[in-house]
């Protein structure tokens, strides 16, 4: 404790000396005067307004000249004489055409294929039957006939002999009919004309046998054949025609 009291009082004493070496503050310095700034000088008072300048006048016209006096037209000088064209020079004679090749000798036509054996005879024989209706002595027949003929088929003609048979009436009666028969030469329907000479023979002694002509008309379609006869008898008073529709087919 009392080592205690000499060391505070060291510390203190040491503290005031070094309070009396520290030199005091300088005083502060006294404010510094505001400077009033003078008032600024009143604005210049407005200029005058500047008169506008008007544009000038345009500058007047230049005086219009005077006419041209009257000049007459130069004279006109003849045109050029124009060359003349010249001559015409006469055309080429033409060349002449060279002379066409000989003509080629065709190949011979081929050989015709051998005529069939009726075509070199000239004609063919043939033969047909037929069925239809005879109208005669005002009654009606049925009717059935054959015949045979011989074609030429260069002329189409066709000489034939024909017999027929009409039953269903009386009397019944037969017709022999030998005559020709020309096919025309129109392809597919092959129409036919023909006329003979017809001799009836009545089955009844009552009815006398009887001469007279005839013809035929039809077509032929192939095997098949569709036509007509008509017969007139020679020398009688009445029932003096004869038609037979008939339909008939060849051999």
């Amino acid at each position: 404790m009392l080592r205690t009291v000499p060391l505070a009082l060291f510390l203190l004493a040491s503290a005031q000396l070094a309070a009396a070496q520290v030199p005091a503050a300088p005083p502060p310095a006294p404010p510094a005067p505001i400077e009033v700034a003078p008032p600024p000088p009143p604005p210049p008072p407005p200029a005058a307004p500047t008169p506008i300048a008007e544009p000038p006048p345009p500058p007047a016209p230049p005086p219009a000249a005077p006419p041209p006096a009257y000049a007459p037209p130069p004279p006109q000088q003849p045109a050029p004489a124009q060359p003349a064209p010249p001559p015409q020079q006469p055309a080429p004679a033409a060349q002449a055409a060279p002379p066409p090749p000989p003509p080629q000798q065709a190949p011979p036509p081929p050989a015709p294929p051998p005529a069939k054996k009726e075509e070199q005879k000239g004609g063919r024989l043939y033969a047909w039957g037929g069925a239809g209706a005879t109208f005669a002595y005002g009654q009606t027949y049925g009717n059935l006939n054959i015949g045979v003929g011989y074609l030429l088929l260069r002329s189409g003609i066709a000489p034939n002999v024909e017999a027929s048979y009409s039953f269903g009436a009386t009397p019944d009666f037969w017709v022999l009919r030998p005559g020709v028969t020309w096919f025309l030469p129109v392809s597919f329907l092959n129409p036919y004309i023909g006329a003979y000479w017809a001799s009836w023979y009545p089955t009844s002694g009552d009815y006398p046998n009887q001469n007279g002509v005839g013809a035929r008309a039809g077509v032929s379609l192939k095997r098949f054949s569709l036509g007509v006869t008509y017969e007139r008898a020679f020398h009688c008073s009445r029932n003096c025609d004869v038609v037979t529709p008939i339909i008939g087919a060849s051999l």
